[in-house]
């Protein structure tokens, strides 16, 4: 699968192709999904950070060498507060912005700053259409962080 990164010229396709990895591997192989996180397209970039949280969630052991969660939360936060691209990927319905909040919980056990990734959820939240994405206890958190719930 990975070696059709290289010559997609599709960015739906490759970003489809770079979640498929995280949901399927235990590591990032050859480091392709860290190089995505630097790609021009900002859903290929979404799609590799969406990845390597799949991956920090799954392997926390397998953190060495990969983005900091701090990193990959930021990647998640700049597409989280603009509108979705068209064409997207159809992960998790096209809603990508629910997922997107959803990857950035899972981060916050992995980072360093977990009440920074919070404020990234928070900034992402009024982008979000399924109102059942955020637990209570999170909202509350958020509350108590001053942002808007």
């Amino acid at each position: 699968m990975l070696a059709c990164l290289d010559s997609e010229r599709n960015p739906v396709c490759a970003a489809t192709v770079l979640v498929a990895v995280g949901l399927l591997a235990d590591h990032d192989p050859d480091g392709r999904l860290r190089r995505h996180l630097d790609h021009g397209h900002p859903l290929l970039r979404w799609a590799a950070a969406t990845a390597l949280v799949r991956l920090l969630a799954a392997r926390p052991t397998a953190a060495l060498g990969l983005p900091s969660a701090e990193r990959i939360a930021a990647e998640l936060a700049a597409f989280g507060a603009g509108p979705a691209p068209a064409p997207a990927t159809a992960h998790h319905a096209g809603d990508l912005h629910s997922y997107t909040v959803r990857s950035l919980m899972c981060l916050m056990g992995a980072a360093e700053d977990p009440d920074g990734v919070l404020l990234e959820i928070v900034r992402a939240l009024p982008r979000v259409e399924e109102t059942g994405v955020v637990p209570r206890p999170l909202a509350v958190r958020a509350g108590a962080a001053g942002g808007p719930v």
